[in-house]
């Protein structure tokens, strides 16, 4: 692979350890502001691709607010039928999902029926690691992972699910040879979560109460420098299995 074509939904989610260790490997990396309007480049078999976060999602499809996505999802599904190597992140994810025919629905709590939301630091559950042994090299059972949605992937049949957390079954998952989708966010930075928790502080207050700030700055300092060296390596470990498989 000669580089990562990074896009972007929003501002102020980036591809930050992603960016980072390609850099260490020696790949290029460009990045393009889709919420800006900058063209959605074309499928590339030297490339690996890879589409970020942001608040909104498939149900906003038809919206000409959004209208980017649509050339998103378009160019996932020939990544997908190219065989080229994509990775998904949260949004980015959810799109993979849907181009390959799955669905997002809200984020329920299954005992209460009632609409929830997962924020902050979470377990992940490595449920499946023979589909692809390279992906979780290193990678003990569980492993520490940050949170920020409010929904849940359907995943299509041509899917298989890898990793889940207590809160969404759908977590980690593959979708043929080339495509990983990842409900959470591997690739922030304390920096970037300080900026999420000032700029989303409604989605924050709506989820964890008055205290949620509080809650995740604690969460932070708790989880952030401790899951560093689970996530460089799977990071590491996708770039990995994209390029080998």
């Amino acid at each position: 692979m000669r580089g990562l074509i990074v896009i972007q939904n929003i501002e102020r989610e980036t591809a930050g350890l992603f960016e980072l260790f390609a850099i260490e490997r020696g790949l290029t990396v460009s990045v393009v502001h889709a919420y800006l309007n900058e063209p959605i480049p074309l499928p590339n078999c030297d490339y690996i691709y890879l589409i970020l976060g942001g608040p909104m999602g498939v149900s906003d499809l038809s919206d000409p607010a959004y209208s980017w996505l649509n050339d998103e999802v378009a160019l996932i599904q020939k990544l997908i039928s190219e065989e080229i190597p994509y990775i998904g992140v949260c949004l980015g994810a959810q799109l993979l999902a849907f181009a390959a025919g799955g669905t997002v629905t809200p984020l329920l709590d299954l005992k209460a029926k009632k609409p929830i939301t997962e924020i902050g630091w979470s377990k992940i559950n490595v449920i499946n690691r023979t589909i692809d042994p390279l992906l979780f090299f290193k990678i003990d059972e569980y492993f520490d992972a940050f949170q920020w949605h409010s929904d849940r992937i359907v995943l299509p049949s041509s899917s298989d699910l890898l990793g889940t957390s207590a809160m969404c079954r759908e977590q980690i998952f593959k979708i043929r040879k080339k495509a990983i989708g990842l409900q959470f966010h591997l690739e922030v930075t304390r920096s970037d979560i300080e900026r999420w928790i000032v700029e989303d502080h409604i989605f924050i207050k709506e989820a964890l109460g008055c205290e949620g700030q509080n809650i995740l700055k604690n969460g932070n300092d708790l989880y952030l420098g401790s899951s560093f060296v689970t996530r460089k390596q799977l990071i590491g470990n996708i770039f990995n299995s994209l390029e080998q498989s």
